[in-house]
């Protein structure tokens, strides 16, 4: 797997200022020398990072991940979550710019 490096700046959520993700994904080899045995491990690796601003907040949500992508479901599912929350806690005078 070659590096891959990949920015969005899609639409705001609801709610929220603006935003923007960023994933990263590779592939990266382990040697590792045990008990005079050699062995060479490849890993696939996905970082992702999703954040936006509410009020004087940034909020932001981190995955990292081996062998496979974290679940875009569940990805998603913590995202709208966390933008929900963040919109409904505008209400307090630290938020507010």
């Amino acid at each position: 797997m070659s590096p891959r490096v990949a920015i969005d700046l899609g639409a705001p959520a609801p709610g929220t200022e603006g935003g923007f993700g960023t994933s990263i994904s590779m592939g990266i080899t382990y040697h590792l020398a045990i008990r005079g045995r050699n062995l060479t491990l490849p890993v696939n690796f996905y970082l992702d990072g999703l954040a936006f601003g509410v009020g004087r907040a940034a909020i932001s949500l981190s995955t990292i991940s081996f062998r496979h992508p974290f679940p875009a479901a569940l990805e998603s599912h913590l995202y709208s979550l966390l933008t929900s929350r963040a919109a409904a806690a505008q209400r307090y005078p630290a938020l507010q710019d």
